[in-house]
């Protein structure tokens, strides 16, 4: 078994040697604080380490030998998707919420896993016993596709639990997600970001399953970006434990995981270059004769080109497995001394006796042990073109011709060559049109360019075929059989130009563990310690502290800086004492200062005072006047006209109506001498009766006069809307306006409105009389009400319009706020 070194076998060395570290790495903290979820991960990275190891040995055996790896691949993912799963539940512990989720996935991931284990024990079974490879089945690829896309779903539902939503929703996800409020929910967050990185690696692999992309673009992806995910995976782990880990293991990991993905892509970008630099050459117009020799090897000379005879009918052939070869063509040919009565042909460029080969097949020691004329194996697409496999048979020779055939991976590259089977065991292996020059790609598939010309034996001869080199003719070859791996010796050539990065890497990697911590200890960390040391001791009251600088840098001049700052400290802390008298005294004057400015302002306060008590008794008294206005104004205004209109009722000698309105004189007179009593008693300010009321009752006073009033709502009236105080002079408002409208308006309608919007209250007061013969801001003792009401309006901290037009009326309009809080509580 021999190792030939690509780039994408470098990448995967460089992310097997960074996860080993890592998971040693974690042993010691395990031995150091004993935790499961220590143990879980350490366990996880150690199986990413071997799934790591098949990853390398896969990319670097030759394309025959790689197929064992491929079998532990799968069964290693899902060990490590179990581990990863109950990682993602118990980080940083499992929530009593999640128990049973946890164990749910356990049993599913465990499932998953018996069957990945069972299906690589059958196929490493049918390989071995009947040198067939079997693929896995292609929906398997979205069963694993389907556990991965869950990981992140668990993370984000360990986030939730650790953080409850501050917003309902998506929206409160988001902001979680954006602004993380701690360490812990940041790194759960950091958790399930790196978790999507593993559904970018399984969509690619897919993508390459199916042809998509090639596979030097997924090995890329997998790679250089899986070395970044593993290291930042852990150093978000170890962040976000209780115990520190030193600034030197973080810069130690930091510097080796640079210098790993650096030397990584220098064997992506050095490679290319190097293939197209040194191209292969296949043989083109020359016949390569094959004759059997009697110690059943075969001698190979060349023969003189003929054009190519299109013979024969068209078999169909396809990239279908079930009609990659032909049936069985009957036909007696003796090959390395064995006699065989059937071959079939191949759309892959072979003919196989006793047996079909399939193309999968050919991984594996380049056929499994079945005899096989490779006259150019390469992954043909007989789908495609006009052209196709032809076969011509008469009793001495089988002409088998691939004409016109592009490659499935490069359709530019198009073939056409020929084998003729004689009788006698000889046959011919004719190239009239392939391309001249072929580039390889690295890691690419096998079949993505030529691959082999010979011929095998089969199982009797399972020994190593002998390697020649078809341009070197003549070549004599014994039983074992004899190959020209094309694929092989881009890959030989590409180790010996990769070998030397794969020294530099180990011994990087040997120097960033072993030499740069001792280097990185004395130069940086020790001079810090002793600086840690200094600050502690300085806190501790030690302020003699004198630090050595040991080198003129960064970490020197802090040095200098410590040492200068706990100097001044120290003397600082000496001085206080007589800095403190000398303060003391300064503010023993200051405060013989202050006691003198104090009383000033106290004699200033004592007339300011006496200012406020004289213009709150001017107040008083103009507030009284406003109330002697709006309740014995009106009283008396209603006295009066009753008076004289029973002054002309008992002119007109009607005693009854006359009688009629002397009383009503008299209820007024009552009530003026109440509202008297009330000012003297101090009593105005508790009403007796509630507001609704009092407003009923004016508007009846009004409607007496025979003018009709009518009264709009929104929602009846609620007590709690306005305090006592303000019922007043809303009602008082009302009154006034509606004693304007009996006095002054000559109307005979008028219309009332109350319109609540939210927490404001809107009044509408409109008759249809001959409108204001002054202006509203005119200063005329006539105006005396209005300028009351706006004083009213004022205390109601609302705005009051009156709008008047000449013969269309008068309409007042009052805007105030309302308690609605006061209201909610109550109906609650």
């Amino acid at each position: 078994m021999e190792l030939y070194i690509t780039p994408a076998s470098i990448g995967y060395l460089n992310q097997l040697i960074l996860c080993l570290m890592i998971g040693c790495y974690l042993l010691v903290l395990q031995s150091h604080r004993r935790q499961p979820i220590n143990r879980i991960l350490g366990y996880y990275f150690f199986v990413i380490t071997g799934l790591l190891f098949t990853f390398f040995f896969e990319s670097a055996l030759a394309p025959s030998q790689r197929i064992y790896p491929l079998f532990l691949q799968t069964p290693l993912i899902s060990l490590g998707l179990i581990l990863i799963f109950q990682f993602a539940y118990r980080f940083p512990h499992l929530a009593e919420t999640r128990r049973r989720e946890a164990r749910l996935v356990l049993l599913l991931s465990g499932l998953y896993a018996l069957w990945e284990w069972g299906y690589a024990l059958y196929r490493a079974i049918t390989l071995v016993g009947h040198q067939q490879f079997i693929y896995r089945p292609g929906w398997n690829n979205y069963l694993l596709l389907l556990l991965i896309l869950l990981l992140p779903m668990a993370f984000l539902r360990q986030l939730l639990v650790l953080t409850p939503q501050r917003e309902p929703g998506w929206a409160g996800v988001v902001a979680m997600i954006i602004h993380p409020p701690n360490m812990i929910v940041r790194a759960t967050r950091n958790n399930m970001i790196i978790a999507c990185f593993l559904i970018v690696t399984d969509v690619s692999y897919i993508l390459r399953h199916h042809y998509i992309i090639s596979d030097t673009l997924s090995n890329i992806v997998i790679s250089v970006g899986g070395l970044f995910v593993l290291f930042f995976f852990a150093l978000n782990y170890l962040n976000a434990q209780p115990e520190t880990t030193s600034f030197m293991i973080k810069l130690a990991g930091i510097t080796c995981t640079t210098m790993l993905a650096i030397l990584g892509c220098v064997g992506w970008v050095i490679a290319p270059p190097n293939a197209v630099n040194n191209p292969v050459m296949l043989p083109n117009q020359q016949t390569l004769r094959f004759s059997p020799k009697i110690d059943s090897g075969y001698e190979i000379v060349a023969q003189p080109v003929t054009d190519i005879e299109l013979l024969g009918t068209k078999i169909f052939l396809s990239e279908s497995p079930a009609h990659e070869c032909s049936h069985p063509l009957n036909f007696s040919f003796p090959f390395y001394g064995k006699r065989y009565d059937h071959v079939f042909v191949c759309n892959d460029g072979t003919v196989s006796m006793g047996q079909a080969v399939a193309y999968r097949n050919y991984q594996y020691y380049y056929g499994g042990g079945t005899p096989v004329i490779m006259a150019l194996l390469t992954n043909l697409d007989a789908d495609a073109g006009q052209g196709g496999v032809f076969v011509y048979q008469d009793p001495e020779r089988m002409v088998i011709t691939w004409y016109d055939l592009p490659n499935y991976h490069e359709p530019e590259q198009v073939f056409t060559f020929q084998a003729i089977l004689y009788k006698d065991g000889c046959f011919d292996l004719t190239y009239h049109a392939v391309p001249p020059l072929l580039t390889y790609y690295p890691n690419n598939n096998p079949g993505a360019s030529a691959w082999v010309i010979g011929a095998l034996p089969g199982s009797e001869g399972r020994r190593t075929p002998q390697p020649i080199n078809v341009a070197t003719l003549p070549i004599s070859i014994g039983p074992e059989g004899a190959i020209h791996d094309y694929l092989l010796d881009y890959r030989s050539q590409l180790h010996h130009l990769l070998i030397p990065l794969v020294w530099l890497i180990l011994a990087t990697s040997i120097f960033i563990v072993g030499i740069f911590p001792w280097f990185f200890q004395r130069t940086l960390v020790h001079p810090l310690n002793t600086l840690l040391a200094g600050v502690r001791r300085m806190m501790g009251g030690d302020y003699s502290t004198n630090l050595p600088v040991r080198y003129e840098d960064e970490i020197g001049f802090l040095t200098s800086a410590f040492n200068q700052l706990s100097a001044d400290q120290g003397r600082l802390i000496q001085t206080l004492e007589s800095q403190v008298a000398e303060r003391t005294t300064k503010l023993d004057v200051i405060n013989v200062q202050l006691q003198a400015e104090m009383s000033e302002n106290q004699k200033a306060q004592a007339q300011i005072l006496q200012h406020q008590r004289m213009l709150a008794t001017l107040a008083e008294r103009e507030r009284l006047g406003r109330d002697l206005h709006d309740s014995l104004g009106q009283m008396f205004a209603v006295i009066n006209m009753q008076v004289q209109t029973a002054q002309v009722l008992l002119q007109r000698n009607e005693t009854t109506a006359a009688n009629h309105a002397l009383e009503k004189v008299g209820v007024a007179a009552r009530q003026a001498h109440a509202d008297v009593r009330g000012f003297i008693l101090g009593l105005r300010g508790t009403p007796t009766r509630s507001f609704w009321m009092a407003l009923q009752q004016s508007i009846e006073n009004i409607r007496s006069y025979g003018i009709t009033v009518q009264m709009e709502e929104d929602e009846p009236w609620d007590a709690h809307w306005l305090s006592p105080i303000n019922e007043i002079n809303l009602l008082r408002i009302i009154q006034e306006a509606l004693s304007n409208v009996r006095q002054h308006a000559y109307a005979t309608l008028v219309r009332i409105r109350f319109e609540r919007h939210h927490d404001r209250l809107k009044l509408h007061i409109h008759d249809n009389g001959i409108g204001l013969t002054l202006p509203p801001s005119s200063d005329s003792t006539q105006h005396f009400g209005l300028k009351t009401m706006q004083e009213r309006a004022n205390e109601l901290r609302g705005v009051l319009y009156i709008c008047s037009d000449a013969h269309h009326g008068t309409e007042i309009s009052l805007e105030i706020p309302i308690n609605t809080y006061a209201n909610a509580s109550h109906v609650s």
